[in-house]
């Protein structure tokens, strides 16, 4: 469901589906996207969510502010640039 609902936002090119340890579990796309980049996609980003999540924790600990969790998703827009 995820990756339906992700896939048919404007701009979307590919959304993905990864374990914590990087292994690709499923994507789809809208344009030519292999498999071979999308494995190495979601090898790179679970990295940063392993590194911000590192970093939220020791945020958090330090200041003792709750935890604040971190979720990737950067569609682009229609002219290519990324939207947060």
């Amino acid at each position: 469901m995820f990756l339906e609902t992700t896939i048919g936002k404007a701009g979307t090119v590919a959304a993905g589906e990864f374990t914590p340890d990087g292994k690709l579990v499923a994507y789809k796309s809208n344009e030519a996207f292999s498999a071979e980049l999308a494995m190495m996609t979601s090898q790179f980003a679970a990295t940063i969510r392993m590194f911000l999540s590192t970093m939220a924790a020791s945020f958090s600990h330090l200041t003792e502010l709750p935890l604040v969790r971190f979720m990737a998703c950067f569609p682009r827009a229609a002219n290519g640039r990324r939207t947060r």
